[in-house]
């Protein structure tokens, strides 16, 4: 079975590749574009690893899929529900993706809790989300950026407003988020009934495609009502006038269907009052496009529960203070590594077993607490001058050894990597996260 973090560094490799190939070397980011874009493609093993399973579809066979459903409606606006905030500009900046998270989270808090209509700040993603949600910014993100709130509070667009920019720096929490969190994230089956079906049972959420130069033209001259369907290769121009080497990604908001048309609704991020329906909103069809659009959906729910990791974590400190230590350790030193990051973003994907395991072995439970307390004084010493002793090294890799034989297999790999890499710098005699081990 191929693991999380496998998946993740393939992801890495590939998000990269196609950064380069689509972004970098085909996009000018220094001329304003009429129209930006931002949607990495994710390549289909990914995209297969976070489906929602569903027991009348083959596994892990999407081109054979073709599942109706006839309980469906055969025409469906979530705007009518009241689940649909007003459509944004994303502006000269590539943020499709931000706006597509926001525009999900804050229907789903409409659908789930009648909470707003919100207005959610796509800037915090921009700024925040960064490489461990496979989020590069201006330059392009993709949906797994609605993971950053499984574990940081939704800003407010009055608190943390849009500036068209990824130089913007991060803001901390200052009390003014909404208290309310991502889980159960997942990708679609990139069929008809599936994306119907997520939508409608689900709510509005987060839908990619591919842009061609006719669905531009179709976007600023198109009239009420009309429905895109792709008829030509002709790719879009970059900021100099060239033809784009690959047609981008575009990610926009699923929000409704009509048979009689054959198509799906979007909301789009190019302004309130554009596009061919005169609200920020479009018609696209189901099928019949000269290429493949490469559709994709990602969903999931929201909650007013936040995971309780943290708190059960706070049972292994003395203090409150000590756990303010370990969480700027964390920020401050940890994730200031791209493997360090890695280590962090799938530990707290794995936090309900983590904890599990802890809870359900106390003899492990008690050596936890007892490393954690033995090694406060190191963590402080690196916090302060950026090098501190762990003297019982062996210790805590034979801890990790007994952890991951009791973990399930996505927490055991992790724990392994992390007891693996550890042994090899304390024989190689470097610094493991700003530690020297003895």
């Amino acid at each position: 079975m191929k693991t999380i973090i496998k998946d993740k560094v393939r992801l890495f490799s590939c998000v990269m590749i196609a950064i380069s190939l689509t972004f970098l070397t085909s996009q000018s980011f220094s001329k304003q574009q009429e129209y930006k874009f931002g949607n990495i493609p994710l390549p289909q093993d990914v995209y297969r690893k976070y489906l929602k399973k569903h027991s009348e579809i083959p596994a892990l066979n999407i081109e054979a899929v073709t599942a109706t459903d006839t309980d469906l409606p055969t025409s469906y606006d979530a705007r009518i529900y009241g689940l649909v905030t007003p459509a944004k500009n994303q502006g000269n900046c590539g943020s499709c993706w931000a706006f597509a998270s926001v525009g999900a989270l804050e229907s789903h808090l409409l659908k789930t809790y009648s909470l707003g209509p919100e207005d959610v700040s796509e800037q915090q993603l921009v700024s925040c989300a960064g490489i461990p949600y496979l989020s590069l910014g201006c330059s392009g993100g993709t949906a797994f950026a609605i993971q950053y709130w499984e574990r940081n509070d939704p800003f407010k667009d009055i608190y943390f407003q849009y500036t068209e920019s990824d130089t913007t720096g991060c803001k901390t929490d200052d009390g003014n988020q909404l208290k309310y969190w991502v889980e159960n994230f997942h990708s679609v089956f990139p069929t008809e009934s599936e994306f119907k079906k997520s939508l409608y049972n689900d709510g509005p959420s987060f839908w990619n495609f591919l842009v061609y130069q006719d669905f531009l033209d179709y976007w600023r001259n198109g009239a009420l009502g009309d429905v895109y369907t792709n008829k030509s290769s002709v790719r879009p121009k970059d900021g100099n006038g060239k033809e784009l080497l690959s047609p981008p990604g575009h990610a926009v908001l699923l929000i409704g269907w009509d048979d009689s048309k054959g198509a799906y609704l979007c909301k789009n991020s190019w302004g309130e009052n554009s596009g061919p329906n005169g609200d920020g909103t479009f018609w696209i069809a189901y099928d019949g496009h000269s290429n493949n659009l490469g559709f994709g959906m990602f969903n999931f729910s929201v909650t007013n529960q936040k995971n309780e990791w943290l708190s059960a974590y706070q049972e292994l400190l003395d203090t409150p203070s000590d756990l303010d230590m370990m969480r700027q350790y964390r920020n401050e030193i940890l994730s200031k590594t791209n493997t360090g990051k890695l280590y962090v973003e799938e530990l707290y994907k794995n936090s309900e077993e983590a904890l599990k395991v802890l809870n359900d072995n106390p003899e492990l439970m008690n050596r936890a607490g007892e490393l954690i307390q033995a090694n406060k004084d190191a963590v402080a010493d690196v916090l302060a001058q950026g090098n501190g002793t762990i003297y019982d090294a062996d210790a805590i890799t034979n801890f990790l050894a007994d952890y991951a034989k009791a973990s399930p297999p996505d927490l055991r790999f992790l724990v392994n990597k992390v007891r693996v890499d550890m042994k090899k710098h304390k024989q190689e005699k470097k610094q493991f996260f700003g530690f020297t081990l003895e």
